[in-house]
C-alpha cells in the first residue's frame, strides 16, 4: 500500500526488492500516544539506497506543526546514519510521508515552508520539502480493504 501511495516519480525509481524495516523509532516519548513512526530502507533502480519514513498521526484532527516534527526526525535520521558510516560523501535521500487517520478531514498544507514566516524574495534559500498525506479517513472502508 505504500508504494501505491508515493509520488509517482518516487515509486517508479524503486527497484523491486521490498522495503526493509528498519527497527527505530524517532517519535518524542511524550508524543507516542499521537504519533508512530516506521522507518524503511528501500534501494533505487539505480542501486542507491534511500529512505521511506512514514509518521502515523493518531489525532482527532490534523496537526499543523507536522511539518515541523518531520523536520527534526529526518535530523536524527541523518544523524543516526552518520555516525553509522562516518566515511560517506554523500547523504542518503528520505522521503517523509504522513498516514493520518482522524476525524477530521486534512486540509494542511503539505510543505514545510507554510511554517515560515518569510519575505517571497527568500524562497529559492530557504528550506523547503514536501511531504505526501494519506488521510486515511477519506478513503471508503472497502476501498482500503481492496487496496
Amino acid at each position: 500500500m505504500l508504494r501505491e501511495r508515493l509520488p509517482e516519480p518516487v515509486a517508479k525509481s524503486l527497484s523491486a526488492r521490498p522495503p526493509r524495516l528498519v527497527d527505530t523509532s524517532f517519535v518524542d516519548k511524550e508524543l507516542r500516544g499521537h504519533l508512530s513512526d516506521r522507518l524503511f530502507k528501500v534501494e533505487t533502480i539505480h542501486g542507491k539506497a534511500a529512505f521511506l519514513y512514514v509518521l502515523i498521526e493518531h489525532k482527532s484532527a490534523p496537526d499543523g506543526k507536522v511539518g515541523w516534527q518531520l523536520l527534526r526526525y529526518l535530523g536524527e535520521i541523518l544523524k543516526q546514519w552518520v555516525k553509522e558510516n562516518p566515511t560517506w560523501d554523500r547523504l542518503p535521500a528520505i522521503v517523509p510521508f504522513v498516514f493520518y487517520h482522524g476525524e477530521r478531514e486534512w486540509k494542511i498544507p503539505n510543505e514545510f515552508l507554510h511554517l515560515v514566516d518569510f519575505e517571497e524574495s527568500w524562497r529559492p534559500y530557504l528550506l523547503d520539502f514536501r511531504f505526501p498525506v494519506l488521510d486515511l479517513g477519506a478513503i471508503p472502508d472497502r476501498q482500503l480493504s481492496e487496496d
